[in-house]
């Protein structure tokens, strides 16, 4: 399948977008790496993929020199990120541990982890401990989507809290306890004042909301099962 190498970038770097479009990007994103993988326009691929990744690269590699205090040249750990891309590309498979994982969800959480690893290695002149995919994700994986889920939703609560759909005081406060401290409707209910079923009727109009703005990020039902927070995220309970 021939692939707009130049949309994909443009939809990459849209601040917004659908979840049609983000849809679109992941399912053509994983379509051109089996191509690379199986050497079919496996350099025009490549290209693509450095180019579509390379904002990536460059906040990493600034993120690991700050962090490092400057220990290793920013340039020299830029170029390590673009190495150790291609070695997670090679092992990268979709369907991982039993459930299906994006590229671009998993290059964000393996990149960020090898490289820091690379640059404790560097810092104190130790080897580096090569663990599998299988194993990292087992050991990591679940922390740093735990974190980075959390992350989003304080984002998309700031988000739709300067919607004036969203403005009624109490919205905010239905919100920040139910999704982030996940309490219990009842417990809500007393907070607030009003009843259990009024409460469920804000939780519901918030949640289809934020599943709405966690589509657009990229998540779904599977994600939910694994983040432990399908219960909370239901349409059909509370």
């Amino acid at each position: 399948m021939k692939h707009n190498y130049e949309q994909l970038i443009g939809l990459s770097r849209k601040k917004k977008r659908s979840k049609k479009e983000a849809r679109t990007l992941y399912d053509s994103v994983d379509e051109i790496i089996d191509a690379v993988k199986e050497n079919i326009d496996r350099e025009k691929g490549l290209l693509f993929l450095y180019k579509l990744y390379e904002p990536l690269f460059v906040t990493s590699a600034e993120r690991y020199h700050r962090m490092f205090n400057g220990s290793e040249e920013f340039d020299d750990i830029l170029s390590e990120a673009k190495t150790l891309f291609l070695e997670l590309l090679n092992r990268y498979k979709r369907r991982l541990n039993g459930y299906n994982m994006y590229f671009t969800y998993y290059i964000k959480i393996m990149l960020n982890g090898y490289l820091f690893a690379y640059m404790q290695r560097m810092a104190r002149q130790m080897p580096i401990i090569k663990m599998t995919t299988s194993e990292y994700l087992e050991k990591t994986e679940l922390q740093f989507l735990k974190k980075e889920f959390k992350e989003n939703l304080r984002e998309i609560y700031h988000k739709l809290m300067t919607n004036p759909d969203f403005r009624r005081p109490y919205y905010r406060k239905v919100f920040y306890l139910y999704f982030i401290e996940h309490r219990s409707l009842t417990y809500i209910s007393k907070i607030i004042g009003y009843t259990p079923v009024r409460m469920w009727a804000v939780v519901k109009m918030l949640k289809a909301k934020l599943r709405e703005e966690l589509a657009i990020k990229g998540y779904d039902s599977t994600d939910y099962d694994i983040l432990g927070v399908s219960n909370i995220m239901a349409l059909d309970g509370g």
